[in-house]
């Protein structure tokens, strides 16, 4: 295997990388903390709540996830993760001018199709940039930081922006900022070499996507991590997207204090966490490969205490507190998976993986059935529980995610080892055999 070749510049273009999952998660997650006002306006149910936040956005993310996974296996990433950005950027700030429940679902539909362009455009660049032997665990936690900083920013501007200007203009406000990223993408994005940093030599041939599908689901790591993320996911939307509505109904909080009051638990704990998970995994993998998976596997295990304080509280103060550690704990895996799914993949795999990891986790698991579960078993203990309904929905599903989370990751760490030598012997040898062609 040859020298690894480090693209120059990689600091800033992990910086932009950063920025666009930033305002990703900044138009994803600010409807959660608009609910209340939503709701009011447009005179919405849960299950048509939950269908705003969770399958509206995952359902187009998960028709366009392979598609643009595939595409970022065969054509320019740059200019494909700019076109991404500035479709879900638009579509953001049409969803201001939502009238009614189908009007918002469009809009979102818009969202979730762009969206679903960024993690296999970014995930492939960032392997191209740091070695599975370097600091890729590391970049990529700084990548997936984007998300609970995102989130924050999602969370603090949505609740003062509702209460300045109203909801409908805060769709408006925070949708501008992702059209002028977009067109920095466009024209200041290096695209990096493929496979220069571990030293592989790019073939240029992506393969079928029935031969993709079948290699990575093969892989023993991908496919038990991939579900122990889906899980947490579910648990993540239980302690983002919903512990506002239940802050709301349970304790009678405004829009304008819980986005005040859980917004640093959710930037700061989320921020530490993201970044706890890949610093640990690159430290202690040298020792241990399986610590890739036993990370998560430990943090998420330590989840489920925490989910069932949050919301069995019986005041507005305790559950914040307790709200804080899981939103520390759950982003550990973040790093942990997109690692090990970029070290096991082949080269012109690197985009289609994140893809189809994400259309299961996100798009059908953590975006789409979860918080349809979540809506559903409210609006069926409504009769009974009435404005309660919400808090023993999410006591059911938060703890019980976060433990089958935590079992999914314990079965990949049996192969995670073997699955990564296996991955690295092979691609030398397609590397060697080209070397040998030219």
């Amino acid at each position: 295997m040859s020298t690894p070749q480090i693209t120059k510049g990689r600091g800033y273009i992990l910086f932009l990388l950063f920025s666009l999952n930033l305002i990703n998660y900044v138009d994803r997650y600010l409807p959660a903390i608009l609910l209340p006002s939503i709701r009011k306006d447009l005179n919405l149910n849960d299950s048509q709540l939950a269908f705003i936040t969770g399958a509206a956005f995952a359902l187009f993310y998960s028709l366009m996830c392979l598609p643009l996974g595939r595409m970022t296996d065969h054509m320019n990433r740059r200019k494909l993760l700019a076109i991404c950005v500035g479709l879900w950027s638009v579509a953001t700030t049409v969803t201001g001018f939502a009238r009614n429940f189908t009007h918002m679902a469009i809009a979102r539909f818009g969202v979730g199709v762009g969206e679903a362009g960024l993690n296999p455009c970014a995930q492939s660049m960032i392997s191209d940039l740091y070695a599975q032997k370097g600091r890729r665990a590391t970049a990529i936690a700084v990548f997936s930081s984007g998300i609970p900083v995102g989130t924050v920013v999602g969370f603090l501007a949505g609740g003062n922006l509702d209460a300045m200007i109203g909801w409908r203009n805060a769709f408006i406000a925070v949708g501008v900022p992702g059209i002028i990223l977009a067109v920095i993408t466009w024209y200041f994005l290096k695209e990096p070499v493929r496979g220069a940093a571990d030293g592989f030599v790019d073939t240029g041939k992506a393969p079928g996507l029935l031969e993709t599908v079948k290699t990575l689901w093969g892989i023993r790591v991908w496919r038990y991590m991939m579900f122990g993320t889906g899980f947490s996911g579910t648990c993540n939307v239980c302690c983002t997207v919903w512990a506002p509505s239940y802050l709301n109904r349970s304790f009678g909080m405004s829009v304008a204090d819980i986005g005040n009051f859980t917004a640093p638990a959710l930037g700061i704990g989320g921020f530490i966490g993201t970044m706890l998970g890949g610093i640990l995994v690159d430290k202690l993998r040298s020792k241990n490969q399986r610590w890739g998976a036993w990370v998560p596997m430990i943090t998420l295990g330590l989840t489920v205490i925490p989910t069932l304080m949050v919301f069995s509280a019986g005041s507005a103060k305790t559950a914040i507190l307790w709200l804080t550690l899981p939103l520390v704990l759950i982003p550990t895996h973040l790093a942990c998976f997109t690692a090990a799914s970029q070290s096991v993949a082949p080269l012109r795999m690197r985009g289609t993986a994140p893809a189809l990891s994400l259309l299961i986790t996100a798009g059908i698991m953590g975006l789409g059935i979860g918080p349809q579960v979540i809506g559903g078993l409210s609006d069926l203990l409504r009769p009974s529980q009435g404005e309660e309904s919400l808090r023993y929905a999410l006591l059911i599903v938060a703890p019980t995610a976060a433990a089958l989370a935590s079992f999914f990751f314990y079965l990949g760490s049996r192969s995670i080892t073997q699955d990564i030598a296996d991955a690295a012997a092979k691609q030398s040898g397609l590397t060697a055999a080209a070397a040998g062609v030219r």
